[in-house]
């Protein structure tokens, strides 16, 4: 048995794809946001990889300043610039069984929110063992 939201949606887009894009000012507003969310979705997807690149390469011009400012040692500073790679060696040996569990929008949300919690344990660190943690979880 067909849903018939999803049968009315797609007779919609194929309507919308037949007659050009002058029909997408009298669609309604709901089925314009139904039409730009996956679009939405990809480009949210598409921060994962640019988010992990900015975690890998923001210490190498900020180690210095950040060494100095805290008075962390070579053996500090050189801990956090790569205990993001333990965390993520370790993590991407179980991300396969999350991914196959839980689907891929889990798996970007806890990715999300992994991100957004080492970026702030880091950001709110008064002590070398604070850092090593929020880049760890970062990796993650």
């Amino acid at each position: 048995a067909a849903i018939p939201e999803v049968n009315k949606l797609h007779t919609e887009k194929e309507r919308i794809v037949r007659s050009g894009t002058k029909t997408l000012e009298r669609i309604s507003m709901n089925t314009k946001i139904q039409l730009a969310f996956p679009v939405l979705v990809a480009f949210l997807a598409s921060l994962s990889p640019f988010m992990f690149g900015i975690a890998l390469g923001y210490t190498s011009p900020y180690l210095v300043p950040m060494t100095a400012e805290m008075g962390l040692s070579m053996q500090g500073s050189s801990a956090f610039a790569s205990v993001i790679n333990i965390g993520a060696v370790m993590m991407g040996m179980a991300a396969s069984k999350e991914l196959e569990a839980h689907g891929r929008k889990a798996a970007l949300v806890t990715t999300a929110t992994l991100f957004t919690l080492g970026f702030a344990m880091v950001a709110m660190a008064d002590s070398l063992l604070l850092l090593i943690l929020g880049r760890f979880v970062t990796g993650i």
